[in-house]
């Protein structure tokens, strides 16, 4: 019986054996080998024979991708690699070992990005170089008075002019200019005599004589910035300017600095015949056209020295 039973658990131990090896030659469908016949044992106390290690199944030779560009002829895309769900892996800088079925990097086309072009510090202007921006031009605020009176006293009556008595034959209130502005300016002015309906006075150029026949006047205006410096006679200064119906026009004849202010005054003489004489109709008008402009800063001098040709060199040709 014990006998048996020996027989027995040798035979299950011989095809637990033989089970995995046949399990793991399957992929290669080799045949597996007979098992050994079994040989009683000699004795009631050995042990079975321990079953030997499977053998494992041979690797795929893997076949290395060329690197060759793609001839011309047509030939079939290679098969995408299926996608996987989930985020996938960033990759990461350097080399990596392309996987096996996918075509090499160098035969893929790819589009390079454009260079950045970086800007050429040399065609950027220096600061010192930079444009000066352009000035305004300085606003020119000048007040001037709207209007003015003016007496013909050809027979040298004693006329009161603001708390003044007077016996001049043209008697006018001096009048101011302000120069509200931050610049110098310089006056032109331009006078015409008018006449105004009914009036038998008639202008001259010069100074009449005191029984003419004819209610002659003689005006001219004078510029001062010192409303104390009046002439008193006229001259031809280049701050005087006489009244004619035609009009007579000077340049520069007053500087105003500014915040400062200048002064202008009629004088004159008049005819005082005894028939006919002067009436309250003949009366004289004046109007005075003022033009200012900037006075322009002197230039400033270049230091910026002037850049020098380079030298020449002389060459001499030497012939045989």
């Amino acid at each position: 019986m014990k006998r048996k039973l020996f027989c027995l658990c040798l035979s299950l131990a011989l095809l637990a054996m033989l089970w995995p090896v046949s399990a793991q030659d399957e992929p290669e469908e080799s045949v597996p080998e007979p098992p050994a016949a079994s040989q009683p044992a000699e004795d009631s106390g050995s042990q079975p024979t321990p079953p030997p290690e499977p053998e494992s199944p041979p690797v795929p030779e893997e076949t290395p991708v060329p690197l060759d560009p793609p001839s011309a002829s047509p030939s079939a895309p290679p098969t995408p690699a299926p996608e996987t769900a989930g985020p996938s892996p960033s990759p990461e800088p350097g080399p990596s070992q392309e996987p096996q079925g996918t075509p090499a990097a160098s035969t893929m086309p790819s589009v390079s990005p454009a260079p950045s072009v970086s800007p050429d510090p040399s065609a950027s202007p220096s600061p010192s170089e930079s444009p000066a921006p352009d000035e305004e031009p300085p606003v020119i605020r000048v007040s001037v008075p709207n209007n003015g009176r003016v007496i013909v006293n050809p027979y040298g009556m004693s006329v009161n002019v603001a708390g003044t008595s007077s016996t001049d034959q043209i008697i006018h209130q001096a009048q101011s200019f302000t120069n509200l502005g931050e610049t110098p300016v310089l006056l032109t002015a331009t006078a015409f005599g008018e006449l105004p309906e009914g009036s038998h006075a008639v202008f001259v150029t010069a100074p009449p004589p005191r029984q003419g026949p004819q209610r002659e006047a003689f005006v001219y205006v004078e510029f001062q910035n010192d409303p104390a410096g009046w002439s008193g006679s006229y001259t031809g200064a280049a701050n005087q300017l006489l009244v004619t119906p035609e009009g007579q026009w000077k340049d520069q004849v007053l500087r105003l600095e500014p915040e400062a202010q200048g002064y202008f005054r009629l004088f004159g003489a008049a005819s005082a015949p005894s028939s006919p004489m002067w009436t309250a109709s003949d009366t004289i008008g004046v109007r005075l056209v003022f033009d200012f402009t900037c006075v322009e800063p002197p230039p400033v001098p270049d230091e910026t020295p002037a850049p020098q040709a380079p030298p020449m060199e002389s060459s001499s040709e030497e012939t045989a």
